[in-house]
């Protein structure tokens, strides 16, 4: 079963569908039900109550981005069921794909008492206080998500980017990819399987792919840019070596934290790849160990950091920050926060830096 650390928050219907959220943030929300007599059916949760739980969790993560006086309804649903929850408890995890200015896509993952999957769905909430047009449910909820009042600013990516309708697409096949492959293997995957954990049909997923290799390699280099781009932000602001490296580490935590089973697909399926798609990533890849390895450089030169091999320490650092997605069966009861402490020590520790003297 999956388990949850901190304080649980009940609350209104929630409560009484025995619904608790253990994690809220604007982008992510995990909780459990223990689902009621009354929600089960010949020994498993109908598939109301298991839709009613992800649209909580929705309503939970929409109401961190209201503006006072704003309120989110839920907007079309589409529900992929993989097979019956017959445990009473049930956890979900609701994703973020998108927000826009009058509606928000979101997409739960939810698994039994044992960690089976249950069922992947994905739901739209429209915000009030939009234009008129905007308060009627889409018929798409991606293309309804990205539609904006004219004087509404475009929507953002993580890095500030526009976010077109192409990149929301290519979000949800990678999510979805992860999420069959993960369960079954990319041998076993299906696109027929991924389009529906998706929400989409099978050919829209061809619009953004030529097939089941070029849908792997499409996840992993979508997930090496993302970390390229946050890398680059992170040391953007630092003024020392130090810092930038700080900073940097933290997110490669974060998006361990963030995406830790695609994290494992990744590592588990890289030979699943083609030749040559596997020397596309791991071009991509180094480029990864590169940007490490220049602020490093950079320590050095500086007199930050003491003489180091930079590639081999940008590897070790790398590596180790992997430990927190790959290993969280041993570590997760530490906790990120100590996790990251931890690391910033041993950073600091093997390169010799002085956070009075770098700090100035």
């Amino acid at each position: 079963m999956n388990s949850f650390g901190g304080g649980a928050m009940k609350a209104g219907y929630a409560e009484g569908q025995g619904i608790s959220i253990a994690l809220l943030r604007p982008d992510k929300v995990i909780g459990e039900m223990r689902a009621p007599a009354s929600s089960l059916a010949d020994g498993a949760i109908h598939q109301g109550a298991l839709i009613g739980f992800a649209c909580e969790l929705s309503a939970a993560g929409a109401a961190l981005h209201l503006a006072p006086g704003q309120s989110s309804g839920a907007g079309q649903i589409q529900a992929t069921m993989l097979t019956q929850c017959r445990s009473s408890l049930v956890s979900g995890e609701c994703l973020l794909i998108h927000a826009g200015a009058g509606a928000m896509l979101w997409q739960t993952q939810l698994h039994d008492a044992h960690g089976a999957p249950v069922a992947v769905i994905a739901h739209s909430r429209i915000l009030s206080a939009g234009r008129q047009d905007d308060a009627q449910a889409p018929r798409d909820p991606v293309a309804g998500a990205a539609k904006t009042a004219k004087n509404a600013k475009p929507e953002r990516s993580e890095n500030g980017a526009a976010l077109p309708v192409a990149e929301i697409r290519r979000r949800q096949i990678v999510d979805a990819a992860c999420e069959v492959i993960a369960r079954k293997g990319f041998a076993n995957a299906t696109i027929r399987e991924i389009a529906a954990a998706a929400g989409l049909h099978v050919p829209t997923m061809y619009q953004y792919i030529d097939g089941k290799e070029a849908l792997l390699e499409l996840v992993y280099s979508y997930a090496i840019r993302q970390i390229h781009a946050g890398l680059g932000q992170a040391a953007a602001g630092c003024r020392t070596a130090r810092d930038q490296l700080h900073a940097m580490i933290s997110v490669l935590l974060e998006n361990g934290d963030r995406y830790r089973r695609q994290v494992g697909v990744l590592n588990r399926e890289f030979k699943s790849l083609p030749h040559e798609s596997r020397q596309r990533i791991l071009r991509e890849y180094g480029g990864l160990h590169e940007q490490l390895a220049k602020v490093v450089t950079a320590g050095i030169e500086a007199g930050e950091f003491r003489p180091v091999n930079p590639v081999i320490m940008a590897h070790v650092l790398e590596t180790v920050c992997d430990i927190w997605p790959l290993r969280q069966f041993a570590v997760r009861e530490i906790g990120l926060s100590a996790f990251r402490e931890e690391m910033m020590r041993l950073i600091d520790a093997s390169l010799g830096s002085d956070p009075a003297t770098t700090r100035g």
